[in-house]
């Protein structure tokens, strides 16, 4: 009976169907509007006004993190705006007082409806782990009147993808452009030690319109996922590119650049954290990176990303202005231990290179040192093949043209065949070819930087070669 009459009554019928019209709410929400219901006018107006304030920032913001597209925000205003309209025509009061309450919709809603978001460049600090080594870059979205406070992220990737260990040695890594929240993103930065930074990246209203656009297509579903390139399109190079799409002649960067050495010694100062790393990345990125990039270029790496943003300047209808504002510490950062000296590449080379002397030189260790000679020239030559593959097989641009196959040549087969057969033919020729290598780097010919220890390896090559020439030696297989 009570059913029934609330089903006849007028109100209760309007007061559903706009309900009805806002979706995804929770119980908080549906108890509010039951008591509005049952309410009388002047505590209905003030419950309309508070629950339509949380309704909308609830509803925009919850479909924006389920990547609504920002030219469709005023979709869901046109929505909010209409079903507000049917509960008014619920409320039997005079047409002052109607018009009133209108009048404070219209004040209260004014601001998350014309309000523009501000922007933040994150950029987080190296790690010591090598896919954080290099930093990190974000852009934060802030919005007080929307409740909206979010992070684009460009350096996510899954696991789970098909093929992803293929991929990854093909040079094919899928990386996925995320919207995520800005407290959980700073909470798992901040358990792992990293430092990070903020500072808004100050623009007028219209080029954060601009901006905003730009990176509500980048969330779209189809343009979310890129192909994952080391230097040339990463976590740093994307909010670079998107930001010269927003303001395109606005923008102008410092003409001083901050390093004029080469892509490899840009990468060293942060490689230095883990020596063994270093040298492996010496060896299997090729001569493209011992070019010098310009200021935009060296845009690949967070901090120089952050540094070259922090002396640009916008130039608008209101005149110039830095890029971005004052600097904000987030998390302070964790000093990172370094490989020990006496654990590093050359000094584990270089005592090897003098074991290998003495043990020659007192004629001890025979069975010892001819398992060593096939154990080292088998990565010698595992390292070899690599390159190969890198250079001829992979997608890793980095990785073409790489000089280091001069003496990281697969010709070692036939040295280690010569060491085992006792082919001083072969052994002298792989002698004579590590010299010719060393003339023709003396004179600059290649257009590669080769590691220190790539020297030592060789002179350990030409230690192996010359010891089993020059001493009475016995091949291991009669």
């Amino acid at each position: 009976m009570f059913t029934l009459k609330l089903l006849n009554d007028k109100r209760f019928v309007v007061s559903k169907i706009a309900f009805l019209l806002m979706s995804n709410f929770n119980s908080t929400y549906a108890v509010s509007h039951i008591i509005y219901c049952f309410s009388g006018d002047i505590q209905r107006i003030i419950r309309l006004i508070l629950l339509f304030c949380r309704l909308f920032t609830y509803y925009f913001f919850h479909t924006f993190a389920d990547n609504i597209k920002f030219n469709d925000r005023f979709y869901v205003y046109f929505r909010t705006i209409f079903a507000a309209v049917l509960l008014l025509n619920d409320i039997k009061i005079k047409k002052m007082k109607k018009l009133c309450v209108t009048f404070a919709f219209i004040i209260i809603f004014s601001p998350s409806l014309f309000s523009i978001p501000n922007f933040y460049l994150i950029t987080i600090g190296e790690a010591k782990e090598p896919y954080a080594m290099y930093g990190h870059t974000a852009i934060r979205i802030a919005d007080t009147a929307l409740n909206m406070d979010f992070i684009v992220d460009w350096g996510v990737f899954n696991f789970d993808q098909p093929n992803f260990y293929i991929n990854f040695a093909k040079g094919n890594m899928i990386y996925t452009t995320e919207a995520q929240s800005f407290q959980s993103f700073l909470y798992y930065n901040h358990r792992s030690g990293k430092g990070a930074v903020m500072e808004e990246i100050l623009l007028n209203n219209e080029q954060k319109e601009r901006f905003w656009m730009v990176l509500s297509k980048m969330l779209e579903p189809e343009n979310r996922d890129y192909r994952y390139r080391f230097i040339y399109d990463n976590c740093a190079t994307r909010p670079r590119d998107l930001l010269e799409i927003a303001l395109q002649d606005e923008l102008y960067y410092p003409e001083n650049q901050l390093f004029t050495g080469t892509y490899r010694k840009m990468l060293h100062d942060y490689q230095s954290v883990n020596l063994w790393y270093n040298l492996l990345i010496d060896i299997i990125l090729g001569s493209r990176i011992d070019i010098k990039p310009d200021i935009r270029e060296q845009m690949f790496l967070p901090e120089y990303l952050r540094m070259y943003w922090k002396s640009s300047y916008v130039v608008d209808i209101d005149g110039v202005h830095p890029l971005l504002g004052d600097i904000v510490i987030l998390n302070e950062k964790t000093p990172l231990s370094k490989t020990p000296f006496l654990l590093s590449p050359e000094v584990i080379f270089i005592l090897l290179f003098l074991a290998l002397l003495i043990l020659d030189f007192l004629k001890k260790g025979r069975r010892f040192l001819r398992i060593f000679d096939m154990v080292f020239f088998g990565i010698l030559l595992f390292f070899s093949l690599l390159i190969m593959f890198l250079w001829g097989i992979s997608e890793h641009q980095e990785a073409y043209d790489n000089c280091n196959l001069l003496w990281l040549t697969p010709l070692y087969i036939f040295t280690l065949i010569g060491l085992i057969k006792n082919k001083k033919p072969l052994l002298i020729a792989t002698c004579c070819y590590l010299l010719l290598f060393f003339i023709l780097d003396i004179c600059q010919v290649f257009p590669q930087q080769f590691p220190f220890t790539a020297y030592i390896i060789t002179f350990i090559i030409m230690e192996r070669c010359g010891a089993a020439c020059f001493k009475d030696r016995k091949p291991i297989r009669q």
